[in-house]
């Protein structure tokens, strides 16, 4: 239906549970990865963005899309070199998640990074506005709480990194 360089809108016909037939709409973005990077002191860094679709900024762990073919953690390695000038040497893997309800084709793969070192931070010219912040761990999870942090995909693995890490 439609498309540009990062956004597919596609409309398809499809059956329905009880063989009815049905018409399916849907946004076929590439799958995404998303950092938690934790130091050895428990702190973690999130970026802040501007998010024109809600008129504000965000606070959100790294996350972006994954290039046509790119492994997850290649992709996590890069996002977090981009928006957190970070590179780390350990990658556990914490699976991924679906990005909606159905209405977003793609997943979100999920990464603790450890091991952390400040690198250059190559950039993206679409992330002018990002601001880092390094802060405790614990100080992240309860934003997540009190509703400071609303970006659903970093609430997860916040509150999913977070009680892995303590147990």
């Amino acid at each position: 239906v439609y498309r540009n360089p990062w956004t597919t809108l596609r409309e398809e016909r499809m059956a329905g549970p009880a063989d009815q037939p049905g018409l399916y709409g849907f946004f076929d973005g590439p799958d995404s990865v998303m950092v938690l990077p934790v130091f050895p002191d428990r702190s973690t860094v999130l970026v802040r963005q501007w998010r024109y679709v809600f008129g504000c900024s965000s606070w959100e762990l790294v996350v972006g899309g994954l290039e046509p073919g790119e492994d997850p953690r290649a992709g996590g390695a890069r996002e977090l070199a981009e928006e957190a000038g970070l590179a780390a040497e350990r990658w556990p893997s914490l699976g991924h998640f679906q990005q909606s309800d159905a209405r977003v084709r793609g997943r979100t793969h999920c990464f603790i990074a450890e091991g952390l070192v400040e690198v250059e931070a190559p950039g993206d010219e679409s992330e002018i506005d990002l601001i880092r912040e390094r802060l405790p761990l614990a100080q992240a999870v309860q934003a997540v709480h009190d509703g400071r942090i609303t970006h659903v995909g970093s609430c997860y693995l916040l509150l999913r990194g977070a009680a892995l890490l303590d147990s």
